[in-house]
């Protein structure tokens, strides 16, 4: 058998300053690679195509809706009189309470500038954290951040769509997911399921996908532990996990469109979106 990676399957861990010092540093690399963005960063947009424009009023709709204490979800500015639900609408609710702060105190531009820069930096620095904690070495971790970061597809995202673009919580997904394999830790899969739950309400997109590669990996998982009896404290923490993840998100989650709602239908399309197109490239 070929030899693992040194240091692969053992427990990992950086220094609560170093971790802070390379979250800085990306945060610094996020900044280049989007200049100038940085000077902009109250009265301009990246040059997206149109979902710009919807993603900037999602977030003024939802400091609309804080101040007004309406619920986000529903608008009668739409279709008025009669309103519209805005369930199933993309609102990538993550990042519009995140960037909220933001947003009251220097507008909307600001909050979805905001959001570019920290999922940028989030995301280079989760796949630095679980590169180093597979790999042991930091110089892999380093370019596995870089690339991880701000390879093409995210940069392209970062333009107009905030929701696919906020690819962050997906390495630490898998992070606190490998983790618990090792240790069976209740603390490892609490975060686990904190990571999936946030991820999804970056993106319903990458929730789905998220799913499609966890789920069949916490089976085979289940079988192996069932056939060492080892599955009491496996069992446990996936049912923590989960209970956490539901608690996150099925509160907000478009469960209609999931169950296929009229209001929810999205038309034809001139591409298929069968299984085969969630893992082939787009526009095969």
């Amino acid at each position: 058998m070929p030899a693992k990676p040194s240091g692969y399957g053992q427990m990992r861990s950086e220094s609560p300053v170093f971790a802070l010092l390379m979250f800085l540093a990306f945060s610094g690399l996020a900044l280049l690679m989007t200049f100038p963005l940085a000077l902009h960063w109250r009265d301009a947009l990246p040059e997206g195509g149109r979902d710009v424009w919807l993603n900037y009023w999602n977030f003024w709709w939802w400091k609309q809706s804080l101040l007004e204490w309406r619920s986000p979800f529903e608008s009668l500015a739409l279709f008025h009189p009669f309103g519209v639900e805005l369930r199933c609408h993309t609102h990538s609710i993550f990042n519009q309470v995140l960037a909220m702060p933001v947003n009251l105190a220097f507008g909307e531009a600001a909050a979805y500038n905001f959001c570019v820069i920290f999922q940028r930096a989030l995301s280079a620095f989760a796949a630095w954290l679980l590169v180093r904690d597979l790999t042991g070495n930091r110089s892999a971790a380093f370019f596995g951040g870089l690339i991880f970061g701000f390879f093409p597809y995210a940069m392209e995202r970062s333009l107009e769509q905030i929701n696919l673009m906020s690819t962050g919580f997906l390495p630490l997904v898998l992070f606190f997911l490998l983790r618990f394999r090792r240790s069976r830790r209740l603390g490892d899969a609490l975060g686990f399921g904190a990571c999936f739950g946030l991820n999804a309400l970056c993106s319903w997109h990458l929730g789905i996908l998220c799913s499609l590669v966890v789920a069949p990996v916490l089976l085979l998982w289940g079988w192996q532990a069932w056939r060492t009896n080892t599955w009491r404290p496996y069992v446990w923490g996936t049912l923590a996990a989960a209970g956490l993840g539901a608690l996150l998100t099925v509160p907000v989650a478009p469960l209609d469109a999931f169950i296929g709602a009229e209001n929810c239908a999205k038309g034809p399309v001139n591409r298929g979106i069968d299984p085969a197109f969630l893992v082939t490239p787009s526009y095969a």
